[in-house]
């Protein structure tokens, strides 16, 4: 789906009342959490089908983001849990919808995105502190 298509889509369900700004961000940080929430549960074990797959990628603290990739597989796979896919979906919503009410373009928002970090990487700046490295 192309993203224009997408804002069109948002567009129909936002509630066009006062503090749209506001519910932007608040909705955008707070679907964002509920991903964080449910990796936690995974990484905690709450999720027993993928234990074992997590104690052989998580090392002293550091996972790895191969086990990122792992587990979208399995839900979407297995279809056994699609609570991440539902709560990424709100994630883009609001972000989608955050664009909309600070005049950004959501394509040339992504494109930017990309162009900085191929900057970032052409210069060996990819890893490191601060937006202006």
């Amino acid at each position: 789906m192309d993203i224009r298509d997408y804002l069109q889509g948002c567009l129909r369900t936002w509630d066009c009342s006062k503090y749209r700004l506001t519910r932007a961000i608040l909705g955008l940080v707070g679907e964002a959490g509920e991903v964080a929430e449910k990796y936690k549960k995974y990484l905690r074990g709450d999720y027993e089908a993928t234990r074992q797959e997590i104690n052989e990628v998580t090392k002293d603290a550091y996972i790895n983001f191969t086990f990122i990739e792992n587990i979208a597989e399995e839900i979407e796979e297995n279809k056994k849990d699609q609570a991440i896919m539902k709560e990424l979906g709100d994630v883009i919503y609001y972000w989608t919808m955050l664009c909309y009410e600070l005049g950004f373009d959501p394509a040339k928002v992504m494109e930017a995105n990309l162009e900085k970090l191929a900057d970032r990487q052409a210069r060996g700046k990819i890893r490191g502190c601060g937006d202006e490295r």
